[in-house]
């Protein structure tokens, strides 16, 4: 079985969305005392403030805030105008089209936050994303979700996930569900009985060495740490250990070369 070649960069990444439609996908209400509103609108804010000028390329930006005892972590995202992880650089936007686009996400923003005091809250409008994640929402089951998205319609993406809460569709990969790469070549599959392998066409490249399979309700998620995890709801069977524990946004690319990428998005820096 050949080694399955997972690397890591420092490139902030872009991620895609190809229907403009508004979405708000709320985590689980009365987490955050209002006390603490401010400092995520505020954070946001200051995201939307600090693009940086002339044409924008697709991509993330990231930070963290305390908010109370508790990191969280703060992103708005500018989707690329097709289905690709990476920065379309011919497909840009000026910087003062950003912040009018985020400026009105940061007020859908402000009356769900007001309205639920969520622990997490994602908000995708067309080709622009916000959201906060609190860091007890990476441990938050699965089986609370409470949104569903066709991933096969490359909304939000097709090939690849983005870290955060387990409970979040677009973070995870479910059973009987696979990213598969643009040119189609490649996909990553999470088997029903808990195998996870990489395959092009019908053949196999790499397998997952999870001892026992034959498990129900597994999934494979990217976690606020950067780490990816395959699980039988709570209980872990394989993971990653790419990175070190601490909140960091990233997102895992299935490529078009076959290679499963990490990429960094929260900051320039190699971590």
């Amino acid at each position: 079985m050949a080694d399955l070649n997972f690397t890591y960069t420092d490139k902030i990444e872009s991620i895609s969305h190809s229907s403009p439609q508004i979405i708000v996908d709320p985590g689980i209400g009365g987490r955050i005392r209002r006390e603490y509103f401010p400092i995520i609108i505020g954070g946001l804010a200051s995201l939307v403030t600090n693009i940086p000028g002339g044409p924008v390329s697709p991509g993330i930006f990231a930070r963290a805030v305390s908010v109370g005892s508790q990191q969280c972590l703060l992103r708005v995202s500018f989707y690329s105008n097709t289905c690709e992880a990476t920065p379309t650089h011919d497909d840009t936007l000026r910087r003062y089209q950003l912040v009018f686009a985020f400026q009105n996400l940061i007020h859908i923003m402000l009356n769900n936050l007001y309205a639920t005091g969520a622990n997490y809250i994602t908000i995708i409008n067309g080709r622009f994303g916000m959201e906060y994640v609190l860091d007890e929402a990476t441990q938050q089951d699965s089986r609370q979700s409470s949104m569903l998205y066709d991933l096969g319609s490359c909304f939000p993406y097709v090939n690849m996930i983005q870290s955060g809460p387990k409970s979040r569709v677009y973070s995870r990969v479910n059973a009987g569900s696979k990213l598969e790469s643009q040119n189609g070549w490649y996909s990553l599959e999470v088997q029903y009985g808990c195998d996870m392998v990489v395959k092009k066409a019908s053949g196999v490249l790499w397998k997952a060495d999870v001892r026992e399979t034959s498990q129900t309700g597994c999934y494979f998620a990217l976690q606020m740490d950067g780490n990816g995890v395959l699980e039988n709801e709570s209980v872990c069977v394989w993971a990653t250990n790419t990175m070190e524990s601490r909140l960091i946004s990233s997102i895992l690319v299935m490529q078009n070369d076959g290679n499963l990428v990490l990429y960094k998005s929260n900051t320039q820096k190699a971590v």
